[in-house]
């Protein structure tokens, strides 16, 4: 059963351009992990907040992908970025599943 995450971030004043640029690489590094089926970012049209939208084929591969050093660091830099130090996530599976 597919794993489905949709994150958002509101980045801290004046964090939103260093935010942009850790995004960029993370897209990268989580889109190369074997599990991982999509990861496409968002900006809502005021600027003000990123969406991410994550799928991964299974729920092993998604435990695999949170502990991937990639995900621990940026998770940690969120704490000094982010509104709140995170990100708000839900984590999905299909309706009726």
């Amino acid at each position: 059963m597919t794993i489905t995450v949709v994150a958002s971030i509101r980045p801290a004043a004046g964090q939103a351009d260093y935010l942009s640029r850790l995004l960029d690489q993370l897209i990268l590094d989580i889109r190369a992990e074997p599990g991982n089926i999509c990861f496409d970012t968002y900006v809502e049209i005021d600027g003000s907040k990123i969406v991410i939208f994550e799928q991964y084929r299974d729920e092993a591969a998604f435990r695999a992908h949170i502990d991937m050093p990639h995900t621990t660091a940026f998770n940690a830099i969120l704490k000094d970025i982010a509104e709140g130090g995170a990100s708000q996530v839900d984590i999905l599976k299909p309706f009726g599943a």
